[in-house]
């Protein structure tokens, strides 16, 4: 039989030695793991801590525990202590009956390994199964991860996102605003959804983040100097303002600065009347140097590139639509032309002073605003139509009784000669009434003028009314003035 010594004790009345007869440690080598072949790499990093092992085989039971094979393994076996077989206490175990009988199958997670009996030490507890993270290295940087509040103290929020992990939200990183009463927001036993900004193994401490603009953001993360490049963006945190500059803090303790200049696009005395500490930032890298551990970064270098392409993209469409327009010549100006020169023919009017008031005439509509519909009767002739005179019914919704481009019969029911101004009805009702002769010998300007049509004949019929009464009205305008 041959045996390595591991251990003598010598200095005491029973003398012991102890040793093992496992072959890797004869062979100071590693363990062969399956078909007799050894890993190349280190067992404890193939089956790191809180990997999971399926179909682990009871083989041998002690008051201690019970001793596992593992699937398609051959030079590690594990164990698992009594205290690790469930959540709730095993006052004792048999190798014949029972949950842990030998020959009985479990799942198990990994604990921990040790090297010398090349023994993975193992739990079945459903709690412990069930936990995403057992190590705090298990977390990765920029990861969501969901958490319990345990209790608000001055530094910020702790959460505890697995059974033996807790982690910090610094009060910074609490909301995107300063809270007033963090205390109404974070009550102990509220579920929350972080996201993970760093992880200190040698500490065990996890630092998480609850900023909506830092979970939400659709920009990759910086986490390492040698991954970030010239023009990446991301989002920051202020930590620092400075008086040439400020501090932005990102993800894994990597930080920028970014100079007063990138700051703002004009000139400010004092960055503090800008920008807070704790306000998010959206940054453009301006300059790296990871042997250096150094990082430039600009908050208006983004804004500044998206106005160039902006009016990059303006002048090219200007340029594309300039050259369509002298390529194909618009269909609707050139139909517009035609049913224009249509009207005009119909009219047959070759200067204002030919229309007369009370006549049909063709229009043609170019425009429908607030003020009624505007038409021409002939490239130099245009005329109005009142809201009121569109239609003999009222119409709520008025403007899509007529569209531009429509040609339309009407009449005309006022001229102003003076500013050449014309006033028509479309109102069926005054387009078919025949108005009476006028008195033989009068002129086209006699008519205008002595000549009322009704629609214009009631305003101003009123208006004289008024004047001429308003002495008699006047005592009760008064006394209503007064009241």
């Amino acid at each position: 039989l041959v045996f390595r010594t591991l251990f003598t004790i010598l200095n005491t009345e029973e003398k012991a030695i102890g040793g093992s007869i496992l072959p890797h440690v004869l062979e100071l080598d590693v363990p062969v793991l399956a078909n007799g072949t050894k890993s190349d790499k280190f067992v404890g990093d193939v089956f790191p801590v809180g990997s999971f092992l399926d179909n682990t085989k009871v083989y041998r039971v002690s008051n201690g525990g019970i001793w596992v094979t593992l699937d398609s393994l051959d030079g590690v076996t594990g164990f698992v202590h009594i205290s690790r077989l469930a959540d709730e206490r095993v006052p004792s175990l048999s190798a014949t009956a029972g949950d842990y009988k030998i020959g009985s199958t479990h799942r198990a997670r990994v604990l921990s390994y040790n090297p010398v009996d090349a023994t993975l030490v193992l739990t079945l507890q459903p709690s412990v199964l069930a936990e995403k993270y057992l190590r705090v290295t298990d977390i990765e940087i920029g990861s969501m991860v969901e958490g319990v509040v345990e209790k608000l103290v001055p530094a910020g929020v702790i959460v505890k996102i697995s059974k033996s992990i807790n982690a910090l939200v610094p009060a910074v990183h609490m909301a995107d605003v300063k809270l007033s009463h963090p205390e109404y927001k974070f009550k102990s036993g509220k579920k929350v959804e972080c996201r993970v900004l760093k992880i200190d193994p040698e500490r065990q401490r996890v630092i998480l983040t609850l900023k909506k603009s830092l979970i939400n953001s659709e920009y990759p993360i910086f986490q390492n100097l040698a991954d970030i490049h010239e023009g990446d963006i991301s989002h920051g945190v202020i930590m620092a303002i400075k008086k040439n500059g400020c501090v932005v803090a990102y993800y894994n303790n990597i930080s920028a600065f970014v100079p007063g200049s990138e700051m703002t696009e004009a000139h400010v005395a004092d960055l503090s009347t800008v920008y807070n500490v704790g306000q998010t930032v959206k940054t453009t890298v301006l300059r790296v140097d990871p042997s250096a551990n150094k990082l430039i970064v600009s908050c208006i270098a983004h804004k500044k590139k998206k106005e160039k392409q902006v009016t990059k993209k303006e002048k090219k469409d200007k340029k594309e639509k300039t050259e369509k327009s002298e390529k194909k010549p618009v269909k609707k100006a050139v139909k517009k032309d035609n049913h224009l020169r249509t009207v005009a023919k119909k009219n047959g009017l070759k200067k204002f002073s030919d229309v007369r008031r009370g006549v049909c005439y063709q229009g043609y509509i170019t425009n429908i605003t607030d003020a009624g519909v505007f038409l021409k009767l002939s490239k130099t002739i245009s005329a109005r139509v009142k809201i009121g005179n569109l239609s003999d019914e009222f119409v709520e919704n008025w403007k899509s009784l007529y569209k531009i481009g429509d040609c339309v019969q009407l009449k005309i029911i006022h001229i102003d000669r003076e500013q050449e101004r014309l006033e028509a009805s479309l109102k069926k009702s005054v387009i078919e009434r025949k108005d009476g002769p006028k008195q033989e010998g009068q002129t086209v300007e006699d008519s205008d003028s002595d000549e009322e049509m009704p629609e214009e004949n009631a305003s101003r019929n009123a208006e004289l009314f008024f004047q001429q009464y308003q002495p008699l009205f006047q005592p009760f305008l008064m006394r209503a003035s007064l009241q």
